[in-house]
């Protein structure tokens, strides 16, 4: 929308206030509101929410007209350059690919997510401990044992035995 400048014509003045000819400037902003500014010896300003509001209230069954006397050029809209601009056309094979790619790089993902649970599930298992455990530094009590198995090495913590306190009694 654009923003208009013009002034009410009144033909015959129904109520003998504001009389004939151009009564009134009107201004009419880009949201559609409406300013009339009464120019008449009993001035005043309105404001409507859209132009049918003051034709509606002020036309008097066709004696009072709207005359636009300025209209600025409406603003272009961004988004008909971004889709009038020449994009290339994709061929049905190259959108297969395209979708084959997405395809194969959604199931990795989602594959390589599966395999950290499983792995997360199975060391919590055999070792009631978490994923995060094994990447913290062991206790000083504790010592690192790597333990090979058939899929891979992993990691495991082990708890150093504590020395006995001695009761000061050797038995031989």
């Amino acid at each position: 929308m654009s923003v208009r400048v013009g002034h009410i014509m009144r033909h015959k003045d129904v109520h003998g206030v504001s009389g004939t000819g151009k009564v009134a400037d009107v201004f009419e902003a880009t949201n559609g509101k409406c300013m009339v500014v009464w120019i008449s010896a009993h001035a005043s300003v309105n404001v409507y929410d859209h132009i049918k509001d003051v034709e509606t209230t002020h036309s008097h069954g066709g004696k009072t007209l709207v005359v636009w006397d300025y209209e600025s050029p409406p603003e272009p809209d961004p988004m008909d350059e971004i889709l009038s601009a020449d994009k290339p056309e994709l061929t049905a094979k190259e959108v297969d690919e395209i979708a084959e790619e997405t395809a194969v790089e959604v199931s990795q993902l989602a594959a390589a997510k599966v395999a950290e649970k499983i792995a997360e599930k199975v060391a919590e298992q055999r070792n009631e401990i978490s994923l995060e455990d094994l990447e913290e530094e062991p206790d000083e009590d504790e010592e690192v044992v790597e333990e090979i198995t058939e899929e891979k090495r992993t990691p495991r913590k082990k708890k150093a035995p504590k020395p006995k306190a001695s009761d000061g009694k050797d038995k031989k």
